[in-house]
C-alpha cells in the first residue's frame, strides 16, 4: 500500500482521499477499523469518527488506527487535519506521533484555494482570524483560538515549532537549516505558514529534501502535492461517466452558514421537493415519532411525484438554540443535541434509500453522513473524483451501486448543492468536465 491516512471525520476523510484518487490511485475510504474488503488498494483512509470525543478517547481510537495502518506498511503516513481545525488537533497527531516515531510531524493545514491560509503561525478564513469566524460559533466543536501553534501547545505534550511565510521566501537552504536546528532542539511537531498553493508546493519539496522521517499532516491542500511520482501507477483516472440512475437525495445536516446558503439556492429548482426535519421534535420523545413519520409521509409524495429531494434539518439561528434549550431541559449537551439529529438524518436517509430504492446520494455534514453509511450497512467508499474543490464523488462498497457526494459545511460555491444535483442526475455535458 502507497498512503494510509487517519482522519477524524468523513467528509474530510473523503475530501483528502480523492485528491489520491484523481491521480489513479485505488483510494477507498473506511468508516472503522475494520479489515477492507478490497486487496487491490494504493491508498486506504480511515475514519475515526474521533472529532467531537474528548482528547483522552480520540487519543486512544486514533492510537488504534495508527497501529492497525503501520502493520499494513504504507510508504507515506497523512494526519489529515479540519481546515479549520475543529477537533482533537493535538491529541491525534500526538497518538499518530507516538505510533509511527518519525523525526517529525509537519504541520500544514493551509488550503489557499479553498480560502484558508496561514501566515505567523495563525489560520485564516477567508482573510479572518479563524477565532473571528462562525467555527468559533460552532454548536459541537468550537475553535476560539486562531493560533496553531498555541493549539498545539495546550492540546498535546510535544514540543512544537515554526516556519514562517518569510522563511520560505528566504529559500529551500535557509529551511533546511531551520529545520535541522529545530532537530537538534528535539522539536516533534513543526508548523508550516502557507498564504499560497506554491507555498505547499515548497513545503513537500524543502522537507523531502531535508532527508527526515516525518508523517505529513494538513488539509486536503497539503494533500494535492505530497504524492511521490514513484508512487502514480501510470493508471488513467477514473471519472464518474453520468449514468443517470434514480432519484436523487439530498441530506443537508450542516447548519454552516455556507452550506445554508447553498440549501437555499437548490431549493429554488422546482424539480425539488425540499423537506424540513425540525431539530427540536425530534429531540422530545411525545414528538420525535410523529416528526419522523410526518417527513416520511413527505418523502413518499415527493417520490410519486418524480421529485428529487432535500431533506434538511432546520438550521437558522433560532431553530438552532431552540434544539439546544429543548436539549437543555431533557439533559443533553450540545454534543449530544447534534449527534440525536444526526442519527435522525442519517436513519431517515438510509430508510429511504431501502425503501424506494434511491441510488443517488448527495450528505453534507460529516456527522449526518457517517450515520447514513452505517445505517445502510456500509463500511467503504470507493473515491473517483471531484465535483468542485474540496467536493468529492464515489460509489459505496454496497450489494448495488450506490454513487455519493460529500461536502464538509463550510465548503463549495453558492451553486455547490446545484451542480451535485445536476452531476447526480447524470448530466452528461458537466460531467465530462470532470
Amino acid at each position: 500500500m502507497k498512503v494510509g491516512i487517519i482522519a477524524d471525520d468523513l467528509t474530510g476523510a473523503n475530501d483528502t482521499g480523492v485528491q489520491f484518487a484523481r491521480n489513479g490511485l485505488n483510494t477507498y475510504v473506511l468508516m472503522s477499523n475494520e479489515q477492507p474488503t478490497k486487496t487491490d488498494i494504493d491508498v486506504l483512509v480511515i475514519d475515526t469518527d474521533s472529532r467531537a470525543l474528548s482528547a483522552k478517547e480520540a487519543y486512544q481510537q486514533v492510537k488504534q488506527t495508527s497501529e492497525l495502518i503501520k502493520k499494513i506498511g504504507p510508504e507515506l503516513i497523512y494526519k489529515k487535519l479540519d481546515s479549520t481545525m475543529r477537533g482533537n488537533i493535538g491529541a491525534e497527531l500526538e497518538a499518530v506521533y507516538d505510533s509511527f516515531r518519525p523525526d517529525f510531524a509537519i504541520i500544514a493545514p493551509g488550503y489557499p484555494k479553498n480560502n484558508r491560509t496561514v501566515e505567523n503561525g495563525k489560520l485564516f478564513i477567508g482573510g479572518r482570524p479563524l477565532a473571528q469566524t462562525e467555527f468559533a460559533l460552532d454548536p459541537k466543536t468550537p475553535v476560539r483560538e486562531s493560533s496553531i501553534v498555541e493549539i498545539l501547545k495546550k492540546e498535546s505534550g510535544k514540543k512544537v515549532a515554526m516556519i514562517t511565510k518569510q522563511d520560505l521566501e528566504k529559500g529551500e537552504a535557509h529551511v533546511l537549516e531551520k529545520m535541522k536546528a529545530h532537530y537538534h532542539e528535539g522539536t516533534h511537531f513543526i508548523v508550516f505558514d502557507s498564504t499560497t498553493e506554491e507555498d505547499l508546493k515548497n513545503i513537500v519539496s524543502h522537507v523531502r529534501k531535508a532527508n527526515y522521517q516525518v508523517i505529513w499532516s494538513g488539509s486536503a491542500g497539503l494533500a494535492n502535492y505530497i504524492l511521490e511520482e514513484k508512487m502514480k501507477t501510470g493508471k488513467p483516472e477514473e471519472h464518474w461517466n453520468g449514468e443517470s440512475g434514480n432519484q436523487v437525495l439530498m441530506v443537508v445536516g450542516s447548519v454552516n452558514r455556507n452550506s445554508r446558503r447553498q440549501l437555499e439556492k437548490v431549493l429554488k429548482d422546482p424539480t425539488v421537493k425540499g423537506i424540513k426535519l425540525y431539530s427540536h421534535k425530534v429531540l422530545r420523545k411525545e414528538e420525535s415519532a410523529g416528526e419522523i413519520e410526518r417527513v416520511m409521509n413527505a418523502v413518499k409524495e415527493a417520490i410519486e411525484g418524480n421529485f428529487d429531494i432535500v431533506l434538511y434539518s432546520s438550521g437558522n439561528p433560532e431553530e438552532i438554540k431552540q434544539a439546544q434549550e429543548v436539549g437543555a431541559r431533557i439533559g443533553l449537551a450540545p454534543t449530544l443535541v447534534s449527534d440525536r439529529i444526526s442519527e435522525t438524518l442519517g436513519m431517515a436517509a438510509a430508510e429511504i434509500v431501502k425503501k424506494y430504492g434511491v441510488d443517488r446520494l448527495f450528505l453534507t455534514g460529516g456527522d449526518t453522513a457517517k450515520k447514513a453509511c452505517l445505517s445502510m450497512g456500509i463500511n467503504e467508499f470507493k473515491l473517483l473524483d471531484e465535483v468542485e474543490i474540496g467536493i468529492p464523488i464515489g460509489i459505496l462498497v454496497h450489494e448495488k451501486e450506490i454513487v455519493m457526494v460529500t461536502k464538509a459545511g463550510g465548503f463549495g460555491s453558492e451553486s455547490s448543492l446545484l451542480r451535485s444535483l445536476t452531476i447526480l442526475r447524470g448530466d452528461k455535458k458537466i460531467c465530462a468536465q470532470l
